[in-house]
Order: C-alpha cells, then sequence, then structure tokens
C-alpha cells in the first residue's frame, strides 16, 4: 500500500494589490475604502437623499403629468448617493445625480 502524502503543493498565485479609492464621489455602489478619520478599512453606507436635478426632475415630469412628478423621489438612481463611514458615521463624499 502507498502512504498518501498529506503535504500542500505550494502555488505561485499573484496576490492582487487593490487601490483604495480616496475619493468616494464617483462611485454608486458600496466602495471599500480606508477611513480618514477613523483609519478604519470597510465598504460604506450609501445614503439616498434628492438633490437639485432630482427636483428639477420632478417639475419636468409635471410638466407632461402630474402624475408622473414623484417618480425621482422613488428611484435611488435618481437621487444624491453619500457615502458614509460604518464605524464612525463621517460622510465621506457624494456622488450627485446628474440628469443630462
Amino acid at each position: 500500500m502507498q502512504q498518501q502524502n498529506d503535504d500542500q503543493i505550494p502555488l505561485n498565485i499573484p496576490q492582487e494589490q487593490y487601490k483604495l479609492p480616496e475619493q468616494l464621489d464617483e462611485f454608486g455602489q458600496p466602495v471599500m475604502f480606508k477611513c480618514s478619520t477613523c483609519g478604519v478599512q470597510a465598504v460604506s453606507i450609501l445614503q439616498h437623499k434628492p438633490g437639485t436635478h432630482t427636483w428639477l426632475c420632478c417639475f419636468t415630469l409635471c410638466i407632461f403629468g402630474a402624475f408622473l412628478a414623484f417618480l425621482p423621489f422613488y428611484v435611488k438612481d435618481c437621487q444624491d448617493v453619500t457615502h458614509v463611514c460604518p464605524a464612525c458615521s463621517q460622510p465621506k463624499g457624494v456622488k450627485q445625480f446628474k440628469a443630462c
């Protein structure tokens, strides 16, 4: 009988180094970042708020039909996104919704 070798074979797989973004203003989804306030590396929490362009869309839709005017306030893609650190709750960046 042959004895099985339980030794693991070392694999030379390069571990990619990802550069964490410093500005979160261009992301509309949660992002891994390092907080400049508390130093924690975490995934940002998103908060959606209506911005200036949300209101412009509201007024524009009101011209075409008053029943459509509420839509930009329920569609998250039509709102500003604020990235917040989950550890210290400090805002870290805002991606503003641009209608045009």
